[in-house]
C-alpha cells in the first residue's frame, strides 16, 4: 500500500463589517495552531501540545507587519476537560495589539473522534504610537495618527495604550489522522475600546469555519 498524504484546509474569516476590516492576524500555518481561533480544540488531541510561531512580512520595510504567537493546550488528567493558553502579539506601523487568553473546553468521545466545546477569556491590549515616523524621509510624525497634535508641532498622548477584556467560543471535532472540522467566534462582546472621546477602536466579532482531510490510502498499481 502506498500512503498519499493530502491536506485540504478551508478557513473562512467573514461576516465582519467593512468599516472594521480584518483585526485578527491570519497565520499561514494556522492548521498547526488551531487553539488561537477555536477554544474547543483545547485538549482534544489527548496530548500536551505547544506552538511557537513568528511571521514577518516585507522585511526591512519600516513598520512592516510582525506577528508572534505562543500557544499551549493539554487534557486535564482523566477529566473530560481541556485547558489552553494563547499569547499573541501583532504589529503593523504605529498599530500594535496584544492578545492573552485562557481556554477551557469540555470534551468527550463521539464516534471515532473527539468533540470539544470551549470558551476562552482574557485581555486585549491596543496601543497606537502617535510619534511614529513615516518612511517618507521627512522625519516628522504622521499627523493622521490618533494622538498627534493638530498643528503638527507636538504630540498629545503620543503612546496611547488601552486594555479590555476578550471572550471567544468554539466547537471542534477531530478524528486523529483522518479529519477535523470546527466553528468558532472571537471577540464575542464586540466592545469599543475608547482612549478618549475622540479616539475609539471598535472591536469586531469574527467567525471562523475550518476543516481538513488528512490521510487517504490507495492501492499500489503495478503495470
Amino acid at each position: 500500500m502506498k500512503k498519499i498524504f493530502t491536506t485540504l484546509t478551508v478557513a473562512l474569516a467573514a461576516f465582519t463589517s467593512v468599516s472594521f476590516a480584518q483585526q485578527d492576524p491570519q497565520l499561514t500555518q494556522f492548521m498547526h495552531s488551531k487553539l488561537i481561533y477555536n477554544p474547543g480544540y483545547a485538549g482534544t488531541s489527548d496530548a500536551i501540545c505547544a506552538n511557537v510561531l513568528y511571521r514577518q512580512q516585507w522585511v526591512n520595510f519600516p513598520g512592516a507587519p510582525k506577528t508572534a504567537l505562543v500557544s499551549f493546550d493539554m487534557p486535564l488528567g482523566n477529566l473530560p476537560i481541556g485547558i489552553g493558553l494563547n499569547v499573541m502579539s501583532d504589529q503593523i506601523g504605529f498599530d500594535k495589539s496584544l492578545f492573552a487568553r485562557l481556554a477551557l473546553s469540555y470534551k468527550r468521545q463521539v464516534g471515532p473522534g473527539n468533540l470539544g466545546i470551549g470558551i476562552d477569556g482574557g485581555i486585549l491590549q491596543k496601543s497606537f504610537n502617535g510619534a511614529w515616523i513615516t518612511p517618507d524621509g521627512n522625519n516628522n510624525p504622521d499627523a493622521s495618527i490618533p494622538g498627534y497634535g493638530a498643528t503638527g508641532s507636538s504630540t498629545v498622548n503620543a503612546n496611547l495604550n488601552k486594555m479590555s477584556y476578550d471572550l471567544g467560543f468554539g466547537i471542534y471535532y477531530g478524528i486523529a489522522n483522518k479529519m477535523y472540522v470546527g466553528l468558532s467566534s472571537t471577540h464575542l462582546t464586540a466592545q469599543d475600546i475608547a482612549a478618549n472621546t475622540n479616539i475609539k477602536f471598535a472591536l469586531a466579532r469574527h467567525y471562523y469555519l475550518v476543516g481538513g482531510l488528512y490521510v487517504m490510502n490507495f492501492s499500489q498499481v503495478v503495470i
